[in-house]
Protein backbone atom coordinates (compact mmCIF):
# COMPACT_ATOMS: atom_id res chain seq x y z
CA UNK A 1 0.00 0.00 0.00
CA UNK A 2 0.80 3.63 -0.51
CA UNK A 3 1.38 6.07 2.42
CA UNK A 4 -0.17 9.23 1.37
CA UNK A 5 1.45 12.48 1.51
CA UNK A 6 0.06 15.67 3.11
CA UNK A 7 1.27 18.96 1.81
CA UNK A 8 0.18 21.91 2.67
CA UNK A 9 0.63 25.18 0.49
CA UNK A 10 -0.11 28.96 0.92
CA UNK A 11 0.92 32.01 -0.77
CA UNK A 12 1.76 35.70 0.33
CA UNK A 13 1.67 39.06 -1.59
CA UNK A 14 -0.13 37.85 -4.98
CA UNK A 15 -1.22 41.36 -6.67
CA UNK A 16 -2.84 39.13 -10.10
CA UNK A 17 -1.09 40.83 -13.48
CA UNK A 18 -0.05 44.25 -11.00
CA UNK A 19 3.46 43.59 -10.64
CA UNK A 20 4.54 46.73 -10.25
CA UNK A 21 2.06 47.42 -7.32
CA UNK A 22 3.74 49.51 -5.02
CA UNK A 23 2.97 47.97 -1.19
CA UNK A 24 3.53 44.35 -2.15
CA UNK A 25 7.15 43.88 -3.83
CA UNK A 26 7.73 40.19 -3.12
CA UNK A 27 6.10 36.93 -4.08
CA UNK A 28 6.13 34.16 -1.81
CA UNK A 29 5.22 30.26 -1.46
CA UNK A 30 5.68 27.97 0.69
CA UNK A 31 4.76 24.38 1.26
CA UNK A 32 4.97 21.85 4.23
CA UNK A 33 4.36 18.44 4.72
CA UNK A 34 2.06 17.48 7.40
CA UNK A 35 -0.91 15.84 7.96
CA UNK A 36 -4.16 18.27 10.01
CA UNK A 37 -4.28 16.18 12.42
CA UNK A 38 -0.37 16.93 13.47
CA UNK A 39 -0.58 20.60 12.35
CA UNK A 40 -3.00 21.11 15.25
CA UNK A 41 -1.26 18.40 17.51
CA UNK A 42 1.86 20.55 17.04
CA UNK A 43 0.05 23.73 17.84
CA UNK A 44 -1.99 22.48 20.75
CA UNK A 45 1.37 21.74 22.45
CA UNK A 46 3.16 25.18 21.62
CA UNK A 47 4.38 27.35 25.10
CA UNK A 48 3.10 29.80 22.97
CA UNK A 49 -0.35 29.76 22.49
CA UNK A 50 -2.84 32.69 20.61
CA UNK A 51 -6.07 32.81 19.99
CA UNK A 52 -6.71 33.32 16.15
CA UNK A 53 -9.12 30.97 13.86
CA UNK A 54 -6.15 30.51 11.49
CA UNK A 55 -2.74 31.47 11.51
CA UNK A 56 -1.76 34.24 9.61
CA UNK A 57 1.73 35.97 9.69
CA UNK A 58 0.80 39.46 9.10
CA UNK A 59 -1.05 38.99 12.76
CA UNK A 60 1.35 36.77 14.33
CA UNK A 61 4.80 38.64 13.47
CA UNK A 62 2.96 41.45 15.19
CA UNK A 63 3.61 40.35 18.54
CA UNK A 64 6.39 38.88 20.65
CA UNK A 65 3.93 35.71 21.49
CA UNK A 66 2.89 35.24 17.54
CA UNK A 67 6.89 35.41 16.82
CA UNK A 68 7.73 32.83 19.10
CA UNK A 69 5.12 30.65 17.95
CA UNK A 70 5.93 31.26 14.40
CA UNK A 71 9.90 29.95 15.42
CA UNK A 72 8.66 27.17 17.81
CA UNK A 73 6.85 25.78 14.50
CA UNK A 74 10.08 26.41 12.26
CA UNK A 75 12.11 24.42 14.64
CA UNK A 76 9.41 22.00 15.07
CA UNK A 77 9.35 21.09 11.16
CA UNK A 78 12.62 21.81 10.16
CA UNK A 79 13.44 19.84 7.28
CA UNK A 80 9.91 19.25 5.78
CA UNK A 81 9.21 23.00 4.66
CA UNK A 82 9.98 24.97 1.81
CA UNK A 83 9.54 28.60 0.79
CA UNK A 84 10.62 30.49 -2.55
CA UNK A 85 10.71 34.46 -2.26
CA UNK A 86 10.53 36.41 -5.53
CA UNK A 87 11.11 39.99 -6.17
CA UNK A 88 8.20 41.06 -8.72
CA UNK A 89 9.87 43.62 -10.52
CA UNK A 90 13.19 41.19 -11.23
CA UNK A 91 10.91 38.87 -12.28
CA UNK A 92 8.82 41.47 -14.60
CA UNK A 93 12.52 42.29 -16.05
CA UNK A 94 13.15 38.98 -16.91
CA UNK A 95 10.38 38.89 -19.21
CA UNK A 96 11.54 41.39 -21.23
CA UNK A 97 13.98 39.13 -22.40
CA UNK A 98 11.72 36.03 -22.98
CA UNK A 99 9.06 38.34 -24.71
CA UNK A 100 12.07 41.17 -26.30
CA UNK A 101 14.44 39.05 -27.24
CA UNK A 102 14.02 35.24 -27.48
CA UNK A 103 11.47 35.64 -30.28
CA UNK A 104 13.54 37.34 -32.60
CA UNK A 105 16.10 34.18 -31.78
CA UNK A 106 13.58 31.82 -31.67
CA UNK A 107 15.19 29.46 -34.03
CA UNK A 108 17.75 28.75 -32.20
CA UNK A 109 17.99 30.84 -28.25
CA UNK A 110 20.59 28.19 -27.26
CA UNK A 111 23.87 30.70 -27.63
CA UNK A 112 22.03 33.41 -25.86
CA UNK A 113 21.11 31.03 -22.45
CA UNK A 114 24.75 29.78 -22.81
CA UNK A 115 26.68 32.55 -22.22
CA UNK A 116 24.01 33.60 -19.94
CA UNK A 117 22.71 36.53 -21.80
CA UNK A 118 18.73 36.41 -20.42
CA UNK A 119 20.73 37.21 -16.95
CA UNK A 120 22.69 39.73 -18.17
CA UNK A 121 19.41 41.23 -19.67
CA UNK A 122 16.91 40.86 -16.51
CA UNK A 123 19.71 42.28 -14.15
CA UNK A 124 20.85 45.25 -16.46
CA UNK A 125 16.94 45.99 -16.69
CA UNK A 126 16.31 45.32 -13.14
CA UNK A 127 19.55 47.81 -12.55
CA UNK A 128 17.69 50.69 -14.89
CA UNK A 129 14.64 50.33 -13.55
CA UNK A 130 15.50 50.94 -10.02
CA UNK A 131 17.92 53.66 -11.27
CA UNK A 132 15.88 57.06 -9.55
CA UNK A 133 17.12 59.33 -12.06
CA UNK A 134 15.78 56.68 -15.19
CA UNK A 135 12.09 57.19 -16.72
CA UNK A 136 11.85 53.54 -16.67
CA UNK A 137 8.76 53.63 -14.68
CA UNK A 138 7.26 54.44 -17.57
CA UNK A 139 9.21 51.77 -20.02
CA UNK A 140 8.27 48.79 -17.29
CA UNK A 141 4.19 50.42 -16.63
CA UNK A 142 4.08 49.88 -20.69
CA UNK A 143 5.71 46.82 -20.81
CA UNK A 144 3.27 45.48 -18.22
CA UNK A 145 0.39 46.37 -20.04
CA UNK A 146 1.80 45.45 -22.84
CA UNK A 147 2.34 41.80 -22.09
CA UNK A 148 -1.39 41.26 -21.20
CA UNK A 149 -2.96 43.30 -24.19
CA UNK A 150 -0.25 42.27 -26.95
CA UNK A 151 -0.91 44.97 -28.72
CA UNK A 152 2.12 47.47 -29.50
CA UNK A 153 0.15 50.74 -29.45
CA UNK A 154 0.20 49.78 -25.51
CA UNK A 155 4.02 50.31 -25.15
CA UNK A 156 4.66 53.30 -27.18
CA UNK A 157 8.02 54.26 -24.98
Amino acid sequence: MFDILEIACDEAGHTGPDLLHKDQRVFAFGSVALSDAEAFELIRKARHPVQLPELKASKLLGSDRGRKLVNALLQALDGRYVVSVHDKLLALCGWFFEYIYEPVYQDNPRLLYEKNFHRFVAMYTYLWMTDPTSDAKRAIEQFQKYMRSRDPADAPF
